[in-house]
């Protein structure tokens, strides 16, 4: 279960999807506002 935090973020990504229509410019737009998933490391 997400906690609150995680829980806000997909629904926001949800509601940028139905808006943008793309899965690519949802992705674009999520890299530029520096989204990444918990598997991500650098």
């Amino acid at each position: 279960m997400p906690n609150e935090r995680e829980a806000k973020l997909i629904r926001h990504i949800f509601q940028r999807f139905v808006e943008l229509g793309s899965s690519t410019l949802l992705v674009k737009e999520l890299r530029l506002d520096g989204v990444t998933s918990k598997a991500w490391t650098t």
